[in-house]
């Protein structure tokens, strides 16, 4: 009997062994021997409450020490063991209650009571306890979202743990009617902690780009547009009216600061709203960008760049007019003025800011045609060419060849600046830079010829061959081959 005994307690741990390895790898033939065989230990009852640990950490410890590259990996293997192990608590629930049918509809053989009212109680135990085994599988899934930091992992990873989130939340509600709403809840937070992480870094490579590279060429599309860019949006609810009454309050605040900056002082107060809105000191221009240096005209680079900006900017704003205007509720009674004067402010902007951003490339350029050539020496060197000659003239004056050369340097310094900058400089910006030197130049040339005294026929007649003389040379040596670019000729004439 001691031999038994002794055999009993050496099979006991082999059949525990047995029946937890069928959790993952769950065989119906194989659990039927091992049930079989706990039924004659008379442990038939007991086995499915024991349990054991094997390592001295505990399972929150060993799902903090765990490696950012190890963490998908580690999550996949829990979810697969986990929802494998629920799978086979089905089919042993299963089991039993076909077994209990067949025990109950043999009615020969009355010694069977006893093993219909065994398998009773062990049906009645797996019922009762459905609830906390997938409140277990729960808490062990969730206890690892919430132990790891979700805050410096790749965002295609953390994708992929959303995903399997989701998918374990379906699997509870399919096979167990649970909700798993403190694991939803702890996606939840870890996504807000991974996103503030996320817009900080990309705040502070703005931050670094505005700083140190303002004026360099962004690599975007020509075809691209605001709607084009990423927006990242995880259980995502349908706002509801109590959301969008913040709305109005946000779309006026932006509305204020525009109006403050970019409206006249006749239409807005800059100083009021100013105090109201402003955090922060106004921006500074970056030292490293120059804007006093003629071999750089002027910092030509950096202002084609800052009107493209400013362009591109202007038309993002004019594709998202509707997406604005649809923030702005329907007028409700107690609030008719107050949607009406932020509707006004927006046609406002709309009417009297982005109409004019067109007109902005010209004024721009004309800071740099204005200084490109030595304006002030062709002046006097055209008011001191004697006019009040009595014979005429066959060779041009000496100032129509100063100017020539002084267009030939300023064609040089555009193409070199053009070859070397990363800026395309397209045929429309030449053309327009081009002729604003020119409208520059020939109006001093008039100026000019107002301030050289007296003038003779045959000094109008000099005149004339001079500036004959630098029409020809423009059109056939610079950057002009056809005449019809000298928008400034008739002013001369």
């Amino acid at each position: 009997m001691s031999k038994l005994a002794g055999m009993g307690s050496l099979i006991e741990p082999e059949l525990y062994s047995a029946l937890s390895s069928l959790t993952v790898n769950f065989d119906m033939d194989r659990y039927i021997e091992v049930y079989s065989a706990s039924v004659l230990q008379e442990r038939g009852r007991s086995s499915h409450h024991e349990a054991s640990t094997s390592s001295s950490k505990t399972y929150e410890q060993l799902c903090q020490n765990l490696d950012n590259d190890d963490v998908l990996t580690t999550l996949r293997e829990l979810g697969f063991v986990i929802c494998r192990a629920l799978i086979a608590y089905h089919a042993i629930l299963k089991y039993h209650s076909e077994e209990e049918d067949r025990e109950k509809m043999n009615e020969q053989n009355k010694s069977n009571n006893n093993a219909v009212g065994k398998e009773g109680s062990i049906l009645n135990s797996l019922l009762a306890a459905k609830d906390s085994i997938f409140s277990f599988a729960l808490e062990k899934f969730t206890i690892f979202i919430q132990s790891c930091d979700f805050a410096f992992l790749k965002f295609d990873i953390l994708l992929d743990i959303v995903d399997m989130a989701n998918r374990f939340t379906d699997f509870g509600q399919k096979y167990f009617l649970a909700e798993s709403s403190n694991l939803i809840s702890s996606v939840e937070k870890q996504i807000v902690t991974y996103f503030l992480r996320y817009h900080r870094e990309r705040m502070d490579e703005l931050a670094m780009f505005l700083e140190n590279e303002i004026f360099t060429l962004c690599p975007v599309p020509y075809q691209f547009t605001i709607f084009d860019l990423q927006i990242c949006t995880f259980f995502t609810q349908v706002d509801s009216s109590n959301d969008r009454i913040e709305v109005p309050k946000k779309l006026e605040s932006v509305l204020q600061i525009i109006k403050s900056h970019l409206l006249p002082p006749e239409v807005s107060s800059p100083k009021k709203s100013a105090d109201n809105f402003i955090i922060h000191s106004l921006p500074q221009r970056n030292p490293v960008v120059q804007l006093n240096f003629p071999d750089q005209l002027f910092g030509l680079n950096e202002r084609v760049i800052a009107v493209e900006s400013l362009e591109f900017v202007a038309r993002q704003l004019d594709l998202m007019r509707p997406v604005i205007e649809s923030l702005i509720p329907i007028n409700k009674s107690g609030s008719e003025n107050q949607f009406s004067e932020l509707e006004l402010n927006l046609e406002e902007f709309y009417s009297k800011i982005l109409t004019v951003i067109p007109e902005v490339r010209l004024y721009v350029f004309d800071c740099v045609a204005s200084g490109a050539l030595k304006l002030q020496i062709l002046q006097n060197s055209v008011a001191n060419t004697k006019w009040d000659t009595n014979q005429l003239q066959s060779q041009h004056s000496q100032y129509a060849d100063f100017l020539l050369k002084d267009f030939e340097a300023f064609k040089l310094r555009l193409d070199t600046i053009a070859t070397e900058s990363s800026v395309n400089f397209s045929i429309e910006t030449k053309k327009l830079l081009w002729d604003r030197v020119i409208y520059y130049a020939f109006k001093t040339l008039v100026q000019g010829y107002c301030e050289g005294g007296k003038c003779s026929t045959e000094g109008r007649a000099l005149m004339q061959l001079d500036f004959q003389q630098l029409l020809v040379k423009v059109c056939l040596n610079l950057f002009f081959t056809c005449i019809e670019y000298l928008s400034s000729n008739p002013y001369v004439d």
